[in-house]
C-alpha cells in the first residue's frame, strides 16, 4: 500500500511541476483584442493608386512617393501571412518606435495553447532597407531566427527578399527591383511608412505597374 501511495505522489508531483513549467514558460501572457483576429482587410489597390503623386505622367522617369500603413492596415497584409505558416488561433502585431512585434497562439496539444513572438527593427545598410529578427521565441524559450524565416521565405511573400542565414528580410522585390525600390522605412507608434521610388523607362514597365496593382 504505502509503495502504491508513494507512485501517486510521485505522479501527482511530476503533474504539478509540469503545469508549473508550462504556466511559467509557455503559456501565452500577450493580451491579444477581441477583433485580432479578425481584422478587416483594405483595398490595397486604393492605397497604391492615392500614393501616387498628382503630377504623375510618363515623362516623369522616377516617382518618389511615401506609403503609409496603420497598425491595424498592416495587421490585415501580414496576419493572413502568418496564419499560412500553422496552425494559428490568434495573432496581433504591434508598431513600435523602430520595431515590430509580432504574437502568435497555437495549441501544441489540444488544451495547451502557446505563444510565438517576434521581435523586428528596421535598419538601412548599403541603401537597401531592411527588417532583422532580433529575437524569437515560444514562450520563454529562444528558437532558432533561421529556421523562423525559412518559413516565412517559404510563404514568398511580395517585396520580401528573406535571407535566413542573415537574419534579415530585404524590403525588395527579385523581379521588380528594377522597376520599384524601397527608398526608406519608418516605425513609429501605430503607424508604418515606407518611401519608395518607382523608376519608368518604357511604355512596357508602365504596363508592368499597372499589372501589380491590379493583381493585389
Amino acid at each position: 500500500m504505502k509503495k502504491v501511495i508513494k507512485i501517486l505522489l510521485g505522479l501527482v508531483a511530476v503533474v504539478a511541476i509540469a503545469v508549473i513549467v508550462y504556466m511559467v514558460i509557455l503559456f501565452p501572457v500577450h493580451e491579444y483584442k477581441e477583433d485580432t483576429a479578425q481584422t478587416e482587410s483594405f483595398d490595397v489597390n486604393d492605397m497604391l493608386l492615392k500614393s501616387m503623386p498628382k503630377n504623375f505622367s510618363l515623362e516623369n522617369k522616377k516617382i518618389q512617393t511615401t506609403l503609409s500603413l496603420t497598425e491595424d492596415e498592416l495587421k490585415s497584409l501580414i496576419l493572413p501571412e502568418i496564419k499560412k505558416m500553422g496552425n494559428v488561433d490568434d495573432a496581433d502585431i504591434i508598431i513600435g518606435s523602430n520595431t515590430i512585434e509580432i504574437y502568435a497562439t497555437q495549441k501544441v496539444l489540444k488544451y495547451f495553447p502557446t505563444e510565438i513572438s517576434l521581435l523586428l527593427k528596421s535598419e538601412m545598410e548599403d541603401g537597401k532597407s531592411k527588417l532583422v529578427l532580433n529575437d524569437a521565441k515560444l514562450g520563454k524559450i529562444d528558437l532558432d531566427k533561421e529556421s523562423i524565416l525559412n518559413k516565412v521565405k517559404d510563404n514568398k511573400i511580395m517585396f520580401f527578399d528573406v535571407q535566413p542565414s542573415d537574419n534579415e528580410i530585404i524590403l525588395e522585390d527579385e523581379d521588380l527591383k528594377d522597376l520599384i525600390t524601397v527608398t526608406a522605412i519608418r516605425l513609429e507608434d501605430k503607424k508604418a511608412s515606407v518611401d519608395i521610388e518607382v523608376e519608368l523607362n518604357s511604355m512596357e514597365d508602365l504596363m508592368r505597374l499597372m499589372n501589380l496593382v491590379s493583381e493585389k
